[in-house]
């Protein structure tokens, strides 16, 4: 690659997104995915694999058959590798996320010896050793990174060209999971023209769903809620009306995050910016073309301004600036709060409140819409992690013959695979990466199969991954709370999961979701700013008048260069 400089791959490369396609969220810490459980097809899917391949197909290079991608080496081929794992993950005594049957499972298949020269079980360890490993240039052959970390690595030359091995070496599930976003993340991916990492591909399931205790509303004889007034009509019987019925003013209102917003975050605020219009922490387009930066739009002052009333009231409870996820997660699982915004995997936790209490019962709502009876949800970018690869490896394509492999095992498509820990509940992630590829609406789409499979009892259209599922939805219809593991299990997978697909959500793409020069040098502080202010404004330690001031500040203190930035990017 002509080597270019960090400045120009983050202000020029990296800026030229308009965001190709829909993909999933960030889970804040619920530790639940989807990478596990899903394979299922829409039509929609099948139209694009059927259509146009230019996406993941170069003219020059083809996709191998299928027994060419999963044929063994002749000779064995050693991979180093560093990795996270996980700390609780139901492997059998003696098996751990570096040796266990997943692993040896892919490299028996292709006569592979995959070699972990580090490993880590936290995030912010695996992160420093990382920047440790661009700094000296010492990496292993193949390693999973995130964005940040991908274009400082092309940008010190330390990885393998992988454009052409990722189109010839893909298995054709692989190359469909990439079809069904049209090819987005391959694009984003490029520098240069090229390719220099694997880019992972999360399905859209961002949606805000709003979590109410049903068994408390229809107690206190309250309509489902639909608009922002509904909303803060059902905080207030929830905090004044003792709607658990012990006689205890224990119960509070809506929930919250001090982050305020976040792409598929948990306990945030987002569908009530969205209920005002607003867009907090997006870069976006006008009418007239113009790139706009949400948070210091007037619809924000006027949500931050709804916020501030009802946590004057006591309608948003008064500890959110200090809560964490399981500080949250507790007042949920003990029964003292009933409402709060959480994506479609929130159905697991909400099911530790039935384990305690029987009588739970929970629903979900795409509320509050705004004017159009929408609820606005910006979709990330395209691709957050990497696979990389050293381009001093001597086998790069094994990396993408593992990865295709891998698949094949993770979503049951191997009958041998299928039955390694069969009923012991052991994560995906042990699996030799735990790098998620999955289809872009796999969510709303695997919950609606099961659910009409559960109506005629025909599973023959449901793929081998989506049957224990199944399995779990049809317990949950005949049992209940009886059975917590397949409650929780269903009502995630054949519950909630079907509310993201709700006619209510307007899902919109950002004008842009690179970051620019002075975005690197200035945004952070600038971030620093806004969420300080917006929660001092919320929590009354600050008039809403604040705001004006905190708009100046961002457009003197670099929010100006920025704009700038943008438009010259996107252009």
């Amino acid at each position: 690659m002509k080597k270019k400089s960090l400045k120009r791959v983050i202000s020029v490369l990296l800026g030229l997104v308009l965001v190709f396609g829909m993909i999933g969220c960030s889970k804040n810490n619920d530790t639940k995915d989807t990478a596990g459980n899903s394979d299922s097809k829409s039509d929609t899917n099948k139209e694009t694999q059927e259509g146009d391949q230019s996406n993941s197909e170069t003219d020059a290079v083809s996709r191998l058959p299928e027994e060419e991608v999963f044929a063994p080496y002749d000779e064995t081929v050693t991979l180093t590798a560093a990795r996270v794992g996980i700390a609780s993950n139901n492997l059998p005594e003696g098996e751990d996320f570096e040796t266990n049957q997943y692993i040896k499972w892919v490299e028996d298949k292709l006569n592979i010896d995959l070699n972990y020269t580090f490993l880590a079980t936290d995030t912010e360890t695996y992160k420093t050793r990382v920047n440790l490993m661009i700094t000296t240039g010492d990496i292993p052959d193949v390693m999973m990174v995130d964005r940040s970390s991908y274009l400082a690595m092309v940008e010190a030359g330390l990885l393998a060209d992988m454009t052409d091995i990722i189109t010839k070496y893909s298995s054709e599930l692989i190359a469909d999971y990439y079809n069904s976003y049209n090819g987005s993340q391959l694009e984003y991916s490029k520098v240069d023209g090229r390719i220099y990492g694997i880019p992972n591909a999360k399905p859209q399931d961002c949606q805000q769903l709003l979590w109410v205790r049903k068994d408390w509303r229809e107690k206190l004889g309250i309509d489902q809620p639909e608009s922002l007034d509904d909303v803060i009509e059902l905080a207030r019987a929830f905090v004044t009306q003792d709607p658990d019925g012990n006689n205890i003013d224990d119960t509070v209102g809506l929930l919250g995050d001090p982050s305020l917003y976040a792409t598929g975050g948990a306990f945030v605020f987002n569908s009530i910016f969205s209920a005002k219009n607003a867009t907090p922490g997006q870069f976006m387009k006008n009418e007239a073309g113009e790139v706009y930066y949400g948070s210091v739009q007037p619809e924000t002052k006027e949500a931050l301004q709804v916020l501030a009333d009802m946590y004057a009231e006591g309608l948003i409870d008064k500890e959110m600036a200090s809560r964490d996820w399981n500080a949250n997660a507790g007042l949920v699982n003990t029964g003292v709060a009933g409402l709060y915004f959480y994506p479609w995997h929130g159905g697991w936790m909400a099911s530790n409140t039935v384990a305690a209490n029987p009588k739970a019962e929970w629903e979900l709502f795409a509320a509050p819409v705004n004017e159009n009876g929408e609820v606005i949800t910006i979709v990330p970018e395209p691709a957050i992690q990497y696979l990389v690869v050293s381009k001093d490896c001597k086998n790069p394509e094994a990396v993408m013959k593992l990865l295709s492999v891998q698949y094949q095992g993770l979503r049951m498509l191997d009958e041998e695979a299928a039955k390694i820990y069969e009923g012991l509940g052991v994560s995906w992630e042990n699996w030799p990466f735990a790098f998620e590829l999955n289809y872009r609406d796999t969510v709303y789409e695997d919950a609606i199969a099961i659910q009409e499979a559960a109506k005629t009892g025909d599973i023959s259209g449901l793929k081998a991954s989506m049957v224990p599922n199944y399995q779990h939805y049809m317990n949950y219809l005949e049992k209940g709370p009886e059975d917590m593991t397949s409650y929780g299990n269903a009502f995630a997978f054949g519950v909630s999961a079907a509310m993201t697909g709700d006619s209510h959500f307007n899902n919109q793409e950002a004008a842009f979701y690179g970051t620019t020069d002075t975005m690197a040098m200035k945004k952070p502080n600038l971030d620093k700013l806004e969420n300080e202010t917006f929660l001092k404004i919320i929590t009354g330690d600050q008039p809403i008048s604040a705001f004006d001031d905190f708009v100046t500040k961002w457009y003197k203190e670099g929010g100006e260069e920025i704009l700038a930035e943008v438009e010259a990017a996107i252009k």
